[in-house]
């Protein structure tokens, strides 16, 4: 064993650079790996963190125009879904759609609260199950739920940046009333 450690020591004293280019190759590795893999791991969390309200494994179907020409009708023509369409794939899809939830997209609505607007707002009309869902995060009130739904209430949820940019002053915008295009709603 002796012999071993001196046969060693002979050849780190010839070979001296080689040695010494060799450790810095093994520690600058180590390093970089070190400093990678941080990274990576650092880019994983912070995306998780910012995606974490969305939900991976929904789907969004819309309508649209048709591209190509079928049985005589010409390519263009309108494509809308509507509820049948939305009981059609529950009944014929029971084991791949565990959640289907209608939502209606209306841009270009004007929000206003006395004389603060808010002129290039997108509503959404959704079902209370559009929470769970979504992962919607309420800071403040609650979402719309299933008596809103029955009674045909004109409640709405506002984002954040909406209330700020609509309710100037720091008060809650809880029961206050909003006019979104021209139907009044009240933010619950």
């Amino acid at each position: 064993m002796l012999e071993l450690l001196q046969e060693i020591k002979g050849t780190l004293r010839r070979n001296m650079m080689r040695t010494i280019a060799t450790g810095f190759a093994v520690v600058s590795g180590l390093f970089l790996l070190i400093v990678l893999q941080g990274a990576g791991n650092g880019v994983i969390h912070s995306f998780q963190y910012n995606m974490g309200s969305f939900a991976f494994d929904a789907v969004h179907v819309f309508g649209g125009r048709t591209t190509k020409p079928w049985e005589g009708i010409k390519e263009g023509r309108l494509i809308r879904l509507d509820n049948r369409d939305l009981y059609m794939s529950r009944h014929h899809f029971p084991h791949q759609i565990t959640n289907a939830i209608p939502t209606v997209n209306q841009d270009g609505v004007v929000a206003s609260f006395g004389s603060h607007y808010i002129s290039s707002s997108s509503m959404v009309g959704v079902f209370p199950e559009y929470a769970a869902s979504q992962a919607v995060e309420m800071l403040e009130g609650r979402f719309i739920n299933i008596m809103d739904i029955a009674e045909k209430r004109k409640v709405c949820v506002m984002g954040s940046n909406s209330c700020k940019d609509l309710f100037k002053e720091d008060s809650s915008a809880i029961g206050r009333r909003v006019k979104l295009g021209n139907i009044l709603y009240t933010v619950v």
